[in-house]
C-alpha cells in the first residue's frame, strides 16, 4: 500500500504530472534554462499534491532549487522552496519507512519514524504526526517491545481528537491482531470483519489481503486451516496483492498440507523457491508456513534451508504486515525446523524459547502451540515416559480446551532407528524402538521367541512370520497376544486422559488427515478371557488407505484404546494382518508412532 493511500487519498490518474516532471528536469539539466525549469517543477508539485504522489513531490521540490546555492533570492521564494521540501521530506521519510518492513531493518525504521515525528512540527500537517507515531507503534509490535502498547493507545489518544480513516484502519487491525493473541477467536472474527468494511472505507487496496490474513490466523491456531483452501486458492493470484507477497502461496501450501493433499503441498513449496523469496512485511509469516508445511511432508532438506535463513530473526514475533496477524515467536518455527531435521536438542531449545517468547507477547494460543510440541520433542529426546514431556503436554492440553483450539498430532521422528523396530528386553518387559520412538510392553510367548531379544528388524528381514507371534516383514515388529491384551487394558490409551483425539475439546487433532498425508487407521477391540495363558487378548486391524477412520466400537474393559492410530505423512501402514486366533497386534511405523503419542499424552 502507497503512502499517500494511507492518508485516505485515493490516486487519480495524473498524465500531466509526468509531463510536468520531465519538461522541468530536460530545462534544468539538459537546457539549463533554470527559469523555465522553475516554472514546470511548481506546476509538477502543485499536481504531486493533488494526486498524493510523494515520490513526485519529493523530485519537484528538489527540481525547484535549482542547480545554485541561494538561486532564490527574495526572502518569500527562499521560504517556499524550503517549506516545500520539508513537506517533501516528511513523505519520502514515511515513504522509506514502509520500504524497509522486513525484519532486518527494525533499527533503521524506528530512526525514520522518530524523525518523521518531528518532522511534523515543521510541516503542521496532522496527518505526518499520525503517520510518525502509526509507524512507530509498527515498529515497536514488530520488535516485541514490552511497551508496545503504550504507543498504540498514544495514536489511540490521537484519534479520538481526529479521525483519520487510513490510519485508524491500521490501528484497527492491529487490534484484531491482539484480540486473537488473547485467544477470543469468536470475536477476533467479527472484529476482523468489521475492520475490513472499514478498510474499504478508506480504500486500501489491502483490505482483502489482511482480513484473508486474520481469517487464516484464527483457522491455524483453530485447527481448521484447511477449510481455507477455497479462499486461499482465489487469494493467491488476486492483483490485489503486493508483488513481494509470498505469504498467501506459503498459506496455500500449509493448508493443502494439513488437508492431507502432499501433492499439491509440495508444489506450493516448490514454487516459492525459499532462498530467493524478497524481505518484506511478511517474509517471517512466508518462512512460519514453509517450516509447517515442510514438517508435515517431513522435508528436512526445506526445513533445514528455512532454518538457516531464519536463525539471525530467532527473537522476533512472526507478525503480517503493519500487524495485521501474529503467529508467535519465531523460535517455534526455528524448532520446527529442527525437529523435523531431526535435530531434537536444538528443537527442544528452540522451543523452550518459543514458550517463553510467546508468554511475554501473551499470545495465548501461541504459546499453547508451542508447549505442546515442546512436549513432543521432549518425548522424542528422552523417551516417552519422560516426565518432563507429559507436563508439557498435559498443560497444553488443558490450555488448548480453554482456548477451544485442536492440537496437532506428532509428526516428527529422531533420524536414529528409521529402518527398522529395535526390541529389547528389560526383565518382564519388551522395548519396543521403531523411528525413535519407545514404547514398553509386558513380556510374552510370542515377543521370546528366539532370536528377538536384542535383534532389529527391517523390511528385509527373512524372519516373517505371519499369523504367530514374532516378527514381520512389512510390519517390523509384533507383540504376541499376551501383551496386546494388556495393551487393551491399559499399555496403549491413545484417547485416554485429557489430550485424547477422541474429544476435539481436548485440544487434540487426530483426524488421519490432520496430520497432513496418507493415515492409517486401526481398530483396537477387546475380547473375553484369553486361552491358556489367561490374558485378555485384544484384536487389531491395520488399514492402509488414506483416510481411514476410526471405530470406537470396544468391547469389554479396553480402558480408553480404540483412537484413531493414523500417522503422519510418509508413514505406511500395512495390510490387515490377524494371527491365526485374530488375537496378535503387529507393530508398524504408524502403530509404533499413534503408540508414542499415545502414552506421551498425561493419563
Amino acid at each position: 500500500m502507497g503512502v499517500a493511500q494511507r492518508t485516505g487519498v485515493l490516486l487519480p490518474s495524473c498524465p500531466d504530472l509526468k509531463l510536468a516532471l520531465v519538461l522541468g528536469e530536460r530545462a534544468l539539466f539538459v537546457n539549463g534554462d533554470l527559469q523555465t525549469a522553475r516554472r514546470w517543477f511548481d506546476s509538477a508539485y502543485r499536481l504531486a499534491e493533488l494526486c498524493g504522489d510523494p515520490s513526485s513531490l519529493a523530485r519537484a521540490a528538489l527540481g525547484l532549487d535549482g542547480i545554485w546555492v541561494h538561486e532564490h533570492r527574495t526572502c518569500a521564494e527562499s521560504e517556499m522552496v524550503r517549506a516545500r521540501q520539508r513537506h517533501a521530506l516528511a513523505e519520502a521519510l514515511s515513504l522509506a519507512h514502509h520500504c524497509l518492513l522486513g525484519p532486518g531493518h527494525a533499527a533503521i525504521r524506528l530512526e525514520l519514524a522518530s524523525e518523521l515525528i518531528g518532522q511534523a512540527a515543521v510541516t503542521e500537517r496532522g496527518g505526518d504526526l499520525l503517520m510518525g507515531l502509526l509507524w512507530r507503534t509498527v515498529d515497536l509490535y514488530l520488535a516485541a517491545d514490552p511497551h508496545a502498547e503504550r504507543g498504540l493507545e498514544e495514536l489511540r489518544g490521537l484519534l479520538a481528537g481526529h479521525d483519520h480513516l487510513a490510519v485508524g484502519y491500521v490501528a484497527d487491525a492491529i487490534e484484531v491482531m491482539l484480540t486473537i493473541r488473547a485467544g477470543r477467536f469468536a470475536e477476533a472474527e467479527k472484529r476482523a470483519g468489521e475492520c475490513f468494511e472499514r478498510g474499504v472505507a478508506a480504500g486500501d487496496m489491502d483490505a482483502t489481503g489482511w482480513y484473508g490474513g486474520q481469517l487464516g490466523a484464527i483457522r491455524w491456531f483453530q485447527g481448521r486451516a484447511a477449510e481455507l483452501l477455497p479462499v486461499l486458492s482465489d487469494l493467491v493470484s488476486s492483483p490485489t496483492l503486493s508483488p513481494i507477497d509470498n505469504s498467501y502461496l506459503a498459506g496455500l501450501a500449509l493448508a493443502a498440507a494439513v488437508a492431507g493433499d502432499r501433492r499439491a503441498a509440495a508444489g506450493h513449496l516448490a514454487r516459492l523457491r525459499v532462498e530467493e523469496m524478497p524481505g518484506s512485511s511478511t517474509w517471517l509469516v512466508s518462512m512460519y508456513c514453509v517450516v509447517e508445511t515442510a514438517h508435515l511432508l517431513q522435508d528436512p532438506d526445506t526445513a533445514a534451508r528455512a532454518y538457516a535463513l531464519l536463525r539471525p530473526f530467532a527473537d522476533l514475533p512472526v507478525v503480517a504486515s503493519l500487524g495485521v496477524a501474529c503467529f508467535g515467536s519465531a523460535h517455534h518455527s526455528l524448532g520446527m525446523a529442527a525437529l523435523t531435521t531431526g535435530d531434537l536438542p536444538t528443537a527442544v531449545e528452540h522451543l523452550r524459547a518459543a514458550v517463553r517468547g510467546n508468554l511475554a507477547l501473551e499470545h495465548w494460543p501461541a504459546a499453547a502451540l508451542s508447549r505442546w510440541r515442546l512436549g513432543q520433542a521432549l518425548a522424542l529426546r528422552d523417551g516417552v515416559r519422560d516426565q518432563a514431556a507429559a507436563r508439557e503436554q498435559a498443560v497444553a492440553a488443558r490450555e488448548a480446551r480453554e482456548l477451544g483450539m485442536v492440537l496437532p498430532a506428532v509428526v516428527g521422528r529422531s533420524s536414529a532407528g528409521r529402518d527398522g523396530c529395535r526390541l529389547r528386553r528389560h526383565g518382564r518387559r519388551w522395548q519396543v524402538e521403531l523411528g525413535g520412538r519407545l514404547a514398553l510392553v509386558d513380556h510374552s510367548v510370542g515377543m521370546g521367541a528366539p532370536g528377538h531379544a536384542g535383534r532389529q528388524s527391517g523390511p528385509g528381514d527373512p524372519r516373517r512370520r505371519p499369523g504367530r507371534g514374532g516378527l514381520d516383514a512389512r510390519a517390523g515388529g509384533r507383540v504376541g497376544p499376551a501383551a496386546a491384551g494388556r495393551a487393551g487394558q491399559g499399555r496403549l490409551p491413545a484417547a485416554a486422559g485429557p489430550a485424547g483425539g477422541g474429544d476435539r475439546r481436548a485440544g487434540v487433532d487426530e483426524r488421519p488427515g490432520a496430520g497432513g498425508g496418507a493415515a492409517a487407521g486401526a481398530r483396537v477391540a477387546g475380547g473375553g478371557a484369553g486361552g491358556g495363558d489367561g490374558h485378555r487378548r485384544a484384536g487389531a486391524a491395520v488399514h492402509g488407505e488414506r483416510g481411514a477412520g476410526q471405530d470406537r466400537r470396544g468391547q469389554g474393559d479396553q480402558a480408553g484404546a480404540g483412537a484413531d492410530l493414523g500417522g503422519g505423512p510418509g508413514d505406511r501402514g500395512g495390510a490387515a494382518r490377524h494371527g491365526a486366533d485374530g488375537a496378535a497386534l503387529l507393530l508398524p511405523a504408524p502403530i509404533v508412532d499413534r503408540w508414542w503419542n499415545g502414552m506421551s499424552r498425561p493419563r
